[in-house]
């Protein structure tokens, strides 16, 4: 009987070295008792859900991972201490570089994770990197299987280093959040220096890990580059959400719902958005940057929906074609449909194209969707791009079956007085934006922003668009396009 009460018991306690072992969210809470002895961990849905996207990286499952939180949530323990040691533990052959805005803060998290690393609680969990540190310094952690962890800053040399995983906690200080100039000097250090220290250059794993700060921060620079998984948990939650914290388990999010009660209780949110004034808040707290006089759209007075309306009056593209790929600006093709007196936008391409880039685009959509009306601005491209579509469909059922199938705009009026006129139909909830798309947050970035934020395209595509929806809905041409009386 003794024999067995023995086995009992070691087999219970590998057990628990094994789930410490394969699953990040229970190695948290054991990192933090070592490095925090008799600290309560002040548990929250949001360290599960961090921690599981997290694990999706580490598995190859995702590539890319923006996490956008506010201050003081614990990403940078998170992702800089707990995951590098939970990382080597798994793979001691492998190398993960940390990223952090100074030396200092780069020092500092490096000796965290090395504490935990030495720790023997640490070293029961992963017993093939007991004893086995084959170099031991602030910047650096080798194991004797050839990997470790490197600590960098944005002004400390990487060359000649590369990774297999890089963590990038906090690129720039809050004190220059509002400064395009350093700014813009960490987002090309980024794309020159870090972009080249990829081991497998098409697969190693990024995670960026930061609070907003501005519209010229690297969340904004990286994300139109290619796509991001992101992570962005607002204080107080600006719309509906379900975020995933584990395989099978999900955490619903409703508007007004705040991130951590206990952490960030709304007391203390107001306090602090009257020391800190409501820019710094939006960006810091919210994860909303916005430019002195943006403001113009209220993203909360949308409509949202889960799934586009099967059934629909018209299906339609609204495009803002740019003079060029080479001109800075962005040619917009917005995918739309008039459903039961609503808009529903539903796709946004939005790139930097020649004009027969976009012309292939256009038709495709065009003949691939079903597309009823083409509203085109007539400038820049638009206007030998309406020409080419006028001379391709004009004998056509297009042009037979939709007598205004190609809807020329000229814009009269200023940007900013178009979307002014534009948000009378959306603050009556006649305009719906999806819960979930991939081109949503540079969209609702670029309506926060306006009109002082660095591009307004889509902007622009999206005014003409809400513009036409109320053609079509009041002006009698259109309702005898629809087959309806005029009055």
């Amino acid at each position: 009987m003794n024999n067995l009460k023995a086995s009992t018991s070691v087999a219970s306690v590998a057990e628990v070295m094994a789930l410490y072992r394969t699953d990040f969210r229970s190695f948290i809470r054991k990192a933090w008792s070592i490095l925090f002895p008799g600290q309560v961990l002040d548990e929250n849905w949001h360290l599960d859900a961090i921690a599981y996207h997290i694990e999706l990286v580490g598995r190859g499952d995702l590539r890319r991972l923006m996490i956008n939180v506010p201050p003081r949530s614990l990403k940078s323990l998170i992702c800089s201490v707990f995951w590098p040691a939970f990382f080597l533990g798994n793979h001691p052959d492998k190398w993960i570089l940390v990223v952090s805005h100074s030396m200092d803060l780069a020092i500092d998290l490096s000796n965290k994770c090395r504490k935990l690393i030495a720790h023997p609680e640490f070293q029961r969990i992963f017993p093939a990197l007991q004893t086995q540190l084959a170099k031991d310094s602030e910047r650096e952690i080798n194991t004797v299987q050839g990997g470790g962890r490197i600590a960098i800053s944005v002004d400390s040399g990487v060359t000649g280093r590369g990774a297999d995983f890089v963590v990038v906690d906090d690129l720039i200080d809050a004190s220059n959040a509002d400064n395009e100039n350093v700014c813009g000097a960490v987002n090309k250090w980024f794309d020159t220096t870090l972009s080249t220290r990829l081991n497998e250059p098409a697969k190693t794993p990024i995670v960026l890990v930061m609070q907003r700060l501005s519209i010229f921060d690297p969340i904004t620079h990286l994300a139109v580059q290619e796509e991001w998984t992101k992570l962005s948990f607002p204080a107080i939650a600006t719309k509906n959400e379900i975020i995933r914290v584990s395989e099978g388990l999900t955490h619903e999010r409703k508007e007004g719902d705040l991130l951590h009660p206990s952490r960030y209780p709304i007391d203390y949110l107001e306090s602090q958005k009257k020391k800190m004034g409501k820019r710094a808040f939006e960006a810091q707290f919210q994860q909303n940057p916005l430019p002195d006089g943006g403001g113009i759209v209220d993203i909360s007075k949308f409509g949202r929906y889960n799934k586009r309306p099967k059934f629909y009056d018209a299906k339609f593209l609204s495009i803002d074609a740019a003079s060029g790929s080479d001109s800075g600006s962005y040619s917009v093709v917005l995918g739309c449909r008039i459903s039961n007196g609503r808009l529903f936008i539903t796709n946004v391409f939005r790139q930097r194209t020649t004009l027969p880039e976009l012309l292939r685009y256009v038709v495709k959509a065009i003949e691939g969707h079903d597309i009823n009306h083409v509203v085109v601005e007539k400038a820049s491209n638009g206007i030998p791009l309406l020409q080419i579509l006028a001379e391709k469909y004009i004998h056509t059922k297009m042009q037979d079956q939709f007598p205004h199938f190609l809807q020329p705009v000229t814009a009269n009026n200023g940007k900013p007085m178009r979307m002014e006129k534009a948000m009378v139909e959306i603050e009556k909830g006649l305009v719906f934006l999806p819960n979930e798309a991939p081109w949503l947050d540079p969209l609702e970035h670029e309506l926060r922003a306006f009109p002082s934020g660095q591009f307004n395209d889509q902007v622009d595509a999206l005014s003409q668009a809400i513009h036409f929806f109320h053609w079509f809905m009041t002006d009698p041409a259109a309702r005898i396009t629809r087959g309806l009386p005029p009055h």
